[in-house]
């Protein structure tokens, strides 16, 4: 009776533990699964693409950090596609703006490897109610901020390049970063480090 006992349960032990069969399917169901997902998610090209277009037309001033790291990526495996974002220079805007002066309280800049500026400067001309004004700067691996209490061109230097290219976001905190387009008055220009500025 005991041996019958011992003898059913080696089976059922037996029992529960999965096949190879079972788990070669397990497997090959995962396999098809992960495939699937990769083949649905959108390429990277495809929304810098998209991404490039929310920029230019305003719907956003600067990407999330989901595609901060999109934009990086690409930047980095595709070493012409920042000239291709910026069309004839070699650092400037990618967001909505009309020659510099930008249309949202965050802005996106594109410096590529052959840029020779070595400072942004903002032309201030918000009105008095908007002053100070927050700047924040945030490059890879660098971030820089300032607070500007006066109008006029504020000359903010950038760090040395470390790779091929690079994306900068400008951020305005504050009062301004609430402020309508229409009285924000903040220009963005960039020099070779001997302009004007405070």
């Amino acid at each position: 009776m005991t041996e019958g006992v011992r003898t059913t349960a080696a089976a059922a032990r037996k029992r529960r533990r999965p096949t190879a069969g079972f788990v070669t399917v397990c497997v090959v169901y995962l396999a098809v699964a992960a495939f699937f997902a990769w083949g649905l998610a959108t390429p990277d090209l495809d929304r810098v693409w998209t991404l490039h277009h929310e920029l230019k037309s305003g719907r956003v001033g600067a990407p999330s950090e989901r595609d901060r790291a999109v934009l990086i990526r690409s930047m980095k495996r595709h070493p012409e596609l920042a000239e291709a974002l910026l069309r004839e220079s070699e650092i400037g805007l990618i967001s909505s703006n009309m020659e510099g002066w930008i249309a949202t309280s965050e802005a996106t800049i594109v410096r590529t490897k052959r840029a020779t500026a070595q400072e942004l400067q903002l032309d201030i001309a918000s009105p008095d109610t908007l002053l100070p004004i927050t700047v924040e700067l945030q490059g890879e691996g660098w971030r820089e901020q300032r607070e500007l209490a006066t109008r006029g061109v504020h000359a903010l230097s950038l760090p040395a390049f470390k790779g091929a290219s690079e994306l900068i976001v400008l951020r305005l905190k504050g009062r301004a970063a609430h402020a309508d387009p229409s009285v924000l008055g903040v220009r963005v220009l960039f020099g070779e480090g001997h302009g004007a500025g405070s």
